[in-house]
């Protein structure tokens, strides 16, 4: 019987392994309790999948937003992007030499 813990659902989780030749890399593990025959019987089936690309990608993301912050907060231009019902979502800090307040107020 499985414990109670993973009576429900599918449970997802990230975990580094160890390849033979020593090195790691990321994986996400899925646990799903499955009935299983007859009733009150459950197997637990665990996938393991190599996420090394998708870490990859997410982390070109995260230096791709950064690289374009730093740009956006350095320019001696105003920049700011306005929702569509008219709110300011975002004004770069240069506001504050242009108008003597900052992008807060």
């Amino acid at each position: 019987m499985i414990k109670k813990a993973f009576e429900r659902g599918t449970h997802k989780f990230e975990w580094i392994r160890r390849r033979s030749n020593g090195e790691e890399f990321p994986v996400m593990i899925t646990l799903t309790v499955i009935p299983w025959k007859s009733e009150g019987e459950q197997i637990l089936h665990v996938t393991v999948k190599d996420i090394t690309e998708r870490k990859a990608a997410e982390n070109a993301l995260l230096e791709s937003r950064e690289h374009y912050r730093n740009l956006v907060e350095n320019l001696n231009d105003i920049i700011l992007f306005i929702d569509p019902s008219g709110r300011i979502t975002y004004i770069s800090p240069v506001v504050e030499q242009a108008f003597g307040y900052g992008p807060e107020n």
